[in-house]
């Protein structure tokens, strides 16, 4: 997108998605609606990396900027710790523990004697946390990279929070099987970076220790960091507080996150008797895309993706079936506004209508940009997102 100022973005589709969005962003505590009116009915799975990845957002954000810097810098952070293993001589030593010896043995001479001879170790609750960390770290990851095709943490970030599980490894430090409770006081209460490390392993302890319905109640709102993709979540919003206004009932459900959905799957859906809503965002719906399309065919010598629009809905009403698909242009500049007429006009000839539908094609970009709203042949628009609104009052109402 050029450069250019900043354009409006309308918030009240974005109070209304907020705690549905899952691309990429920044956590939101202060950012709620005032009922969240569209349920989420996400698979376990999607939640678990949903929650997940909030989870190593937020570290990157919040921990690994204040962690140290490389494995050199945490050698130090592991102290030698003085320990005594308990073994059972025929003759008393200089480590023989006479107290435990006539506890268990009950006269002297004995039998037996309990020798308890001093070691040094660098093995500790702080090794132990810190390793268990690195292996909890890397599944997050997994997790989220298997159900959102993408990596959460920037490598910088990953790291520096890796780091003292390398250092735990360089000092061949076994690993538990699991966290445990003392273990991640003893690391909270030693101080410094080690608090740091104890509240990310309690956080990522809860993505397999916590149940799908805590864990949803536990997600923050979230913001996309990009402003093409805010405009795009807003312009989505935008839809949905229209048709709130004709069907404003408990029939709301969000199947998967958005900017996280299956392939060919809707990200809104809403139905009742009659009427059948879906929205699906960078998503083509099933059975409309065609793999002999021009784009498609030519674009498979380059290894490029296939086209697909930014937001696309359907409405079923009654006998009446109509999609609409939208490219959203974030921009002040018309000459790249206008490329998304070219896009929808691709769109068109890549993905044929099915048989009994109809479908408008819209361009939205900022009411700056777009005062008034164009038309062409009533199924090609151009204009902002209180247009788009406009449009879709027309679709129900007409």
């Amino acid at each position: 997108m050029p450069d250019s100022k900043p354009a409006h973005i309308p918030t009240d589709g974005i109070a209304e998605l907020c705690h549905l969005w899952a691309g990429k962003g920044n956590l939101h505590d202060w950012l709620e609606p005032s009922e969240r009116s569209i349920s989420r009915e996400w698979s376990p799975g999607k939640v678990q990396a949903r929650f997940a990845e909030s989870v190593l957002w937020d570290a990157e954000r919040t921990i690994a900027p204040l962690l140290p810097r490389g494995t050199a810098a945490w050698m130090d952070q592991f102290e030698a710790q003085l320990i005594r293993n308990t073994a059972y001589t025929d003759l008393p030593t200089a480590h023989t523990d006479w107290a435990l010896t006539l506890s268990q043995f009950g006269r002297y001479p004995s039998p037996q004697y309990v020798d308890r001879r001093p070691v040094n170790t660098l093995e500790s609750a702080l090794s132990r946390v810190s390793l268990w960390l690195g292996k909890a770290v890397g599944e997050a990851e997994l997790l989220v990279k298997r159900k959102f095709d993408r990596v959460p943490l920037s490598a910088a970030a990953r790291d520096k929070l890796l780091a003292p599980m390398k250092v735990a490894r360089m000092l061949e430090l076994a690993a538990p099987d699991r966290l445990d409770e003392e273990d991640l006081a003893v690391c909270a209460s030693a101080g410094g970076s080690w608090t740091l490390v104890a509240r990310l392993a309690r956080r990522l302890s809860g993505i397999w220790q916590r149940d799908p319905a805590s864990q949803l109640a536990l997600l923050p709102s979230t913001l996309p960091e990009l402003g093409s993709q805010l405009f795009e979540l807003a312009t989505l919003g935008a839809c949905v507080v229209t048709l709130r206004k004709h069907y404003a009932s408990d029939a709301w459900t969000s199947l998967a996150p958005i900017g996280a959905s299956d392939r060919q799957a809707p990200c809104i859906s809403y139905e009742d008797a009659g009427f059948r809503w879906q929205a699906y965002y960078q998503v083509v719906p099933a059975g409309r895309r065609n793999s002999d399309g021009p784009y498609a065919s030519l674009g498979a010598a380059l290894g490029v993706a296939p086209l697909r629009p930014d937001v696309w809905l359907t409405f079923e009403l009654g006998e009446r079936k109509l999609e609409l698909v939208i490219e959203c242009k974030y921009s002040l500049d018309p000459s790249y506004i206008a490329s998304g007429i070219t896009q929808v006009l691709g769109y068109s000839k890549e993905h044929p209508v099915p048989e009994g539908w109809t479908r408008w094609y819209m361009v939205v970009g900022p009411k700056e940009a777009i005062p008034t709203m164009a038309t062409w042949q009533d199924q090609f628009f151009i204009g902002n997102p209180d247009h788009l609104k406009a449009l879709i009052d027309t679709i129900l109402t007409s």
